[in-house]
């Protein structure tokens, strides 16, 4: 088993001679947080060996894959546009699917596609609803998909080069992988107020990457990178509120009419020429 805080310390990335505290605790358990000055990826306690595969199959879910929030239909608009190009008349594996928004919206786009997902609750739902659901990668081997996509699974994973490694080699050649993390230089945890850095942290999210560690793993994992976006998941009004009220959310009472789609997409250039958008989304192929 590859641990991430091992590849990371064998990579310099993270050095314990170069990072310092940023945290006492994470918003939900006593682990300590910090952040290499070098390198700036954030991460845990390396002795934290994250949740167990029983607290993710255990865990409540959504089940009915009905979206949270206004943010969760903006990620599934913004993640079609990305496989529109990429699944027609191919293989698609979703990995960590959770509760299928994207399988849901985007399956008839593909020849076929098969949902890997542990929690017991979105599974059941799923293969309820209609879709090729199962719970490991033992289990799709023969499937060879064309297209992999990860949105926001990496960074719950203790050994994720072990699952990238598993991933290539149950794939078709040519392969691509999109991949979807939260962004370590997010502006809102580098100037933010302290109330949103104790909401952020959490100890299911065991590192927060940067380009320069995304782009490491994944090369070391056998995957050749293809292209790098910046993107920005939460909109300005949601930094507004947290910069005012030092609270989640700040979107209830905001339409998503026309003229705050224009918004949210200039708000997001704007962060993402400095490099401190949210998220990070890399394309990478085998």
């Amino acid at each position: 088993m590859n641990n991430i805080f091992d590849f990371l310390l064998d990579e310099d990335l993270i050095s314990p001679d170069r990072s310092i505290m940023i945290s006492q605790a994470c918003r939900d358990l006593d682990v300590s947080v910090y952040r290499d000055t070098l390198t700036d990826i954030i991460y845990l306690d390396p002795t934290y060996a994250g949740k167990t595969a029983h607290y993710y199959t255990q865990k409540n879910s959504m089940g009915c894959g009905k979206y949270r929030s206004e943010v969760d239909l903006l990620d599934a608009e913004r993640r079609t546009k990305v496989l529109s190009s990429l699944i027609p008349g191919r293989r698609w594996l979703d990995f960590g699917c959770g509760p299928g928004y994207q399988l849901r919206k985007d399956a008839h786009l593909c020849l076929s596609a098969i949902g890997i997902e542990i929690n017991e609750g979105d599974r059941d739902q799923l293969r309820q609803d209609g879709f090729h659901i199962e719970s490991s990668l033992e289990q799709v081997t023969n499937f060879q998909p064309e297209v992999i996509s990860l949105f926001h699974v990496l960074e719950h994973l203790l050994s994720p080069q072990d699952i990238l490694e598993e991933l290539k080699s149950i794939a078709s050649k040519g392969c691509q992988l999109i991949i979807e993390v939260p962004h370590a230089k997010d502006w809102l945890l580098l100037n933010g107020p302290e109330e949103y850095r104790q909401f952020t942290f959490w100890s299911e999210h065991l590192v927060l990457r940067t380009r320069a560690s995304l782009h490491r793993l994944l090369e070391k994992s056998g995957w050749t990178v293809q292209s790098e976006v910046a993107v920005q998941r939460y909109p300005i009004w949601n930094h507004l509120y947290w910069l005012t009220d030092k609270k989640p959310s700040g979107m209830g009472n905001t339409v998503m009419d026309e003229s705050a789609r224009i918004l949210h997409e200039a708000y997001g250039n704007y962060n993402a020429i400095r490099n401190c958008t949210d998220t990070l989304l890399f394309i990478a192929r085998c």
